[in-house]
């Protein structure tokens, strides 16, 4: 499974388990891994949003405090 999440040498893996399983139950196992490819490249890219709007809010606090600062500077002089 592990080197179906890393995309390296993801089809050897599957083609090996497909040539050992029964005939009746290839639909099944490939509509498995296949599912499975999508479900993980899905959860890399919802993380991948996930931290993106993270760290966009963190620039933005700092963004933020950056102008607040240079208005206090302005008051005082």
């Amino acid at each position: 499974m592990f080197q179906i999440i890393t995309q390296e040498g993801w089809t050897d893996v599957v083609v090996e388990i497909l040539r050992t399983t029964n005939e009746s139950m290839v639909p099944f196992v490939a509509i498995y891994f296949v599912g499975y490819h999508l479900f993980v490249t899905l959860v890399t890219i919802v993380l991948s949003l996930f931290v993106a709007v993270i760290l966009d809010n963190l620039e933005m606090d700092e963004e933020l405090k950056r102008i607040k600062q240079l208005k206090a500077r302005e008051e005082v002089v």
